[in-house]
């Protein structure tokens, strides 16, 4: 008995190693490489081809939040377009140098006063003194234009306009380029690996193999079996 389980035993392995090689070996699919340079451009390509679009969002985005921001600032404060049309007017008069007409007949009167008490009332040193005066104020009316315009400039970016739209934040970065292409190799991979051995686990060879590796299972059980029982 210890014999023929022994017999019994070597034929299972036979058959096992048999079934064994001829299964198809299931072979890993190639990695999927990836060029950093490539994925970068096609980035580039991609923000280039969406931008003529996200110019067009984000003129409509800034244009719905300035008017929603100007609604809200004449419903706050009354007599807003006029307060900004007035002042916006007078620091163009200065930026020109115009003088009100009060600081001209102002300055009128002054000149008059100095040139009485001088004795040169009607004379060109009396007119050179009213121009000389007016041109300096002129020049002063302009300088404090800049000054005033900076300020009103800055106080308008601050208080008057909406935030913008940034184009930018729609773009796609090499980064996340990179990031989407690697997952995406990853999946792909995966993929692969998974039909190449159902292909593998349906092919005839297989099936054949399969079923001789354990059919010379079973044989080595029942040779191990007997073996035990024949040593008994």
């Amino acid at each position: 008995m210890a014999y023929a389980g022994a017999a019994t035993g070597a034929a299972g392995a036979i058959f096992s190693t048999i079934g064994g090689l001829i299964k198809k070996k299931v072979n890993a699919p190639n990695a999927i490489m990836l060029d950093a340079g490539k994925e970068a451009g096609k980035a580039i390509s991609a923000n280039q081809a969406n931008l003529a679009g996200a110019e067009q969002l984000a003129a409509g985005t800034n244009r719905a939040n300035q008017a929603n921001l100007l609604e809200s600032l004449r419903a706050a404060i009354p007599g807003f377009d006029n307060l900004v049309s007035s002042t916006s007017g007078q620091i163009q008069n200065q930026l020109e140098g115009k003088l009100p007409k009060d600081v001209i007949d102002l300055i009128n009167r002054q000149s008059a006063a100095a040139n009485v008490a001088n004795g040169t009332s009607g004379s060109g040193f009396g007119r050179n003194l009213t121009s000389r005066d007016l041109g300096l104020t002129s020049l002063q009316m302009v300088q404090q234009g800049i000054q005033n315009s900076n300020q009103w400039l800055a106080n308008a970016r601050q208080n008057l306009t909406a935030p913008q739209f940034d184009v930018s934040n729609m773009f796609i970065s090499p980064a996340q380029q990179i990031a989407v292409t690697a997952q995406n190799n990853t999946n792909q991979w995966n993929v692969n690996w998974l039909q190449t051995q159902m292909k593998a686990a349906q092919s005839n060879r297989n099936i054949i193999g399969g079923g001789l590796e354990q059919f010379g299972q079973s044989l080595g059980s029942m040779g191990s079996l007997g073996g035990v029982t024949g040593g008994g």
